[in-house]
């Protein structure tokens, strides 16, 4: 009987530790089933005045996509999924669905576990086509990171039980919202005074983790921050806004020289799929020089026999852009809005001076040989920017003058189309760049320039 009993507890045991292996067996099937997986949110900022992606930013997003991605199983069927979201970052940040080919690329289910973790292997270079793809591009001129920011973390809150994690590929330069780097002069003014003037956007980030790669690689028309000193300010601030809200800015924050070999983003007045917007361009003060960088706006004040004197040069494409070898405007609620932005100096200058303003077109070389003194396009587009002066901002006609200027060069449109004096060494960036209308006063020492041909 006793041996009975010995045999019956040994029966058991041996069913026990049956059982316990084939668990823990299942169990090594599912590695992943019991891991803290990260919800990550990847802001894109798609633009045409960003340098994006490198080799080494995708390389370095890698683990972050890796890490998001988790293998359970439903009964015979094995699920892997990643928890991530992609945000375009423009003026209105908006959450696109990750999908390529019509395909949702995060979310894979089969009865063989070895597909799954094929599929995940899959899961950084589909993620990065569809990065690089034309449904995340900006579709409007300005750029909101901070609201970005926001609903990223809006998103994250509905993973409680996930690591919170936000990669941002863009520039860190914004042109609208709370963080208008146009209006906050972000070099001169410290961090805690800009803190304090945007605190109200500054979403609450509950511990998230802020991954910065891209930060300060801009492409024309936006101008670098020239300066060490404002490099390391856009870092600084950055970091002080995430941890405002309680976050935390990951020190791998990619900048300034992991561009160089990147082609930028197509920009082309024609329009099509493979074309990005450009955002309106902020100008920086430039330490080293103790200048102005050139910019594609650019808003100098001058003193001279104690009268206000504003010389305000801005390229085409920030007036919404010219139809090529036209005088039409592409988009003309843009050329309003960045004319708006200039009213209170044009205000100053007409009420205090009897000065006049000329309005100088010049246009791009079409060769390299073109020494153009006039065109009747450049003068087209120097005549379309008065009639917006004189229509819309009630400048008086008899306060205005036009130019005609062809290709002649200028400090404010001094780009090289042909670098080597050849047809083959054609630079559309710096052929854009000399579509330039220029608003000088009368007397702004710019105006010298256009001495003796074109003002006696």
């Amino acid at each position: 009987m006793k041996y009975r009993k010995m045999k019956l507890n040994l029966f058991f045991l041996i069913l026990l530790l049956v059982g316990c292996f084939t668990g823990c067996e299942n169990k090594s099937d599912l590695v992943d089933d019991d891991k803290k997986t990260v919800a990550l949110v990847i802001i894109a900022g798609r633009h045409a005045n960003a340098k994006m992606y490198t080799e080494k930013m995708i390389s370095s997003a890698s683990e972050y996509i890796k890490a998001s991605y988790k293998t359970t199983r439903d009964s015979n069927v094995y699920i892997g999924s990643a928890q991530i979201s992609v945000i375009v970052c423009d003026g209105d940040p908006r959450k696109v669905a990750v999908e390529l080919d019509g395909r949702d690329i995060l979310t894979y289910q089969s009865g063989n576990k070895t597909d799954i973790d094929n599929k995940k292997s899959n899961l950084v270079p589909d993620l990065t086509d569809f990065l690089l793809s034309p449904s995340l591009k900006a579709d409007d001129q300005e750029v909101d990171l901070l609201l970005a920011l926001s609903r990223a973390q809006d998103i994250l809150n509905d993973y409680p039980d996930c690591e919170h994690h936000i990669l941002i590929l863009d520039t860190g330069i914004t042109t609208t919202g709370y963080l208008d780097m146009n209006k906050i002069n972000i070099l001169s003014s410290e961090c805690s005074q800009i803190i304090d003037e945007i605190k109200p956007g500054i979403p609450h980030l509950n511990g998230t983790e802020v991954t910065f790669l891209g930060l300060g690689n801009v492409a024309f028309p936006q101008s670098c921050i020239i300066s060490t000193d404002g490099k390391d300010r856009i870092e600084e601030l950055w970091r002080s806004i995430i941890e405002a809200g309680e976050g935390t800015l990951t020190p791998n924050c990619l900048n300034y020289n992991d561009t160089e070999n990147t082609e930028e983003m197509v920009f082309s007045e024609d329009g099509g799929d493979d074309v990005y917007e450009y955002v309106s361009s902020v100008s920086f003060y430039n330490a080293d020089s103790g200048g102005v960088e050139p910019n594609p706006v650019e808003i100098k004040h001058e003193e001279k026999n104690d009268e206000p004197t504003v010389t305000l040069c801005f390229q085409t494409s920030d007036l919404g852009g010219f139809v090529p070898d036209e005088a039409t405007f592409l988009h003309r609620d843009v050329a309003i809005s960045m004319l708006n932005s200039l009213q209170k100096d044009l205000n100053e200058f007409l009420n205090t001076t009897d000065k006049k303003l000329y309005i100088v077109g010049s246009i791009a070389r079409t060769s390299p040989d073109a020494d153009m003194t006039t065109s009747t396009v450049s003068q087209a587009r120097a005549h379309a920017v008065a009639d917006l002066l004189i229509n819309d901002y009630n400048v008086p006609e008899n306060r205005i003058v036009t130019i005609d200027a062809g290709t002649t060069q200028f400090s404010w449109r001094n780009a090289v189309e042909y670098p080597d004096g050849t047809s083959a060494s054609y630079d559309k960036r710096a052929a854009q760049k000399n579509r330039v209308v220029a608003i000088i006063s009368e007397n702004s020492s710019l105006i010298e320039e256009l001495k003796p041909n074109y003002i006696n």
